[in-house]
């Protein structure tokens, strides 16, 4: 069988949990099982001081500690047995930074990542971070990360600079990533709303990123749906990839009726794409967000997140507490081994 083009995007949805002393001891308890992270990130020192010259958070919040060592004790306590690690939100589009500046800093982080998979082949994959708008050095630096570093995928910021990842002027990129039946994990970036908006106090008291989030979700399914699968929705195969489901499952109608009249594809035809979706578990699976997502999805598109370390230890293995509770109560034998590991294995057996 032909090889299809592949996109994965994962976009992602910051849910606040509620962490629960037992979740850890539980967790620890547990009958060593195998798990495949694929929300997770890294913070080289290099690029932690690039963000604290320049006052840049990552969407608005604090950076968090991180370090190999703390990294792999965190991986034991859940049981993963493979994290696939990127740069947050800003990635190496900083403000302040040129663009050759930039791509230096995207090359750098991509380094790092690699050399992380080298020194731990079996615990660490990487996907890599490139410059968008930049889709120049975009387009070099996705071909020297797939081709040369042998990256498991690329992370893409939903927006960048005010741009959306669906906008039509990234052709060039899209059609390296089609080449190469790439995995595409998006992640929230910065809001395209007016600088007036992003700098309120509502967004400085609260966290750019929990608002971004849920409205990114929704403008970037339309725009990645339309952006991406209206090229050739008869041959390529897209799979697009939500972080944790976000804002997808209530607005699958709308969407629906909004790309019926742009493109005139048929219903069936556009809810065929928006099934084909992957999403990740960070910090939503409880037994409100998962119904709606499975709704919607089967369980072969969950795969498991942790969005370490960006969120807490604690409220990570509540969460994954959570995760593990519903499946087993509520859905078909073996759906649980899908979700945390097999979905994700079979996504990056493609790579």
């Amino acid at each position: 069988m032909e090889k299809r083009s592949r996109f994965f995007v994962f976009v992602c949805l910051l849910v606040l949990a509620n962490s629960a002393a037992t979740a850890e001891d539980h967790l620890n308890e547990e009958e060593k099982i195998k798990r495949i992270d694929t929300h997770c990130h890294y913070i080289p020192g290099f690029h932690r001081q690039v963000l604290r010259e320049k006052n840049v958070s990552s969407g608005g919040f604090p950076l968090p500690g991180w370090n190999v060592s703390s990294y792999l004790a965190f991986m034991d306590l859940l049981n993963i047995s493979i994290s696939v690690i990127s740069v947050s939100t800003p990635g190496a589009v900083v403000k302040g930074l040129s663009i050759d500046q930039a791509r230096a800093l995207a090359r750098e982080l991509k380094e790092y990542g690699y050399n992380l998979t080298k020194q731990y082949p079996k615990r660490f994959k990487f996907f890599a971070t490139f410059t968008l708008p930049d889709v120049e050095g975009s387009v070099s630096e996705t071909v020297y990360a797939l081709d040369t570093l042998g990256a498991a995928g690329i992370i893409a910021l939903a927006s960048t600079s005010g741009e959306l990842l669906g906008n039509p002027l990234y052709e060039a990129l899209y059609a390296e990533l089609d080449k190469r039946h790439a995995i595409v994990f998006v992640h929230p970036g910065q809001s395209p709303s007016s600088p007036e908006a992003v700098e309120c106090n509502y967004f400085k008291q609260h966290g750019a990123s929990t608002i971004h989030c849920g409205f990114l979700t929704r403008h970037n399914t339309s725009s990645c749906v339309f952006g991406l699968q209206k090229r050739d929705p008869e041959v390529s195969e897209y799979q697009v990839h939500f972080g944790t489901g976000g804002f997808l499952p209530f607005a699958t109608t709308r969407i629906i009726g909004a790309l019926q009249l742009l493109t005139g594809w048929p219903e069936s035809f556009i809810l065929s794409q928006l099934q084909a979706f992957y999403v990740d578990t960070a910090l939503s699976a409880n037994r409100y967000t998962l119904p709606s997502t499975l709704a919607l999805l089967n369980t072969t598109q969950l795969t498991f997140g942790s969005d370490f370390p960006y969120a807490q230890s604690k409220a990570i293995s509540q969460n994954t507490l959570n995760l593990d509770q519903y499946i087993q109560d509520n859905l078909k034998k073996g759906a649980l081994e899908q979700v945390r590991f097999k979905n994700a294995q079979d996504i990056l057996s493609h790579v």
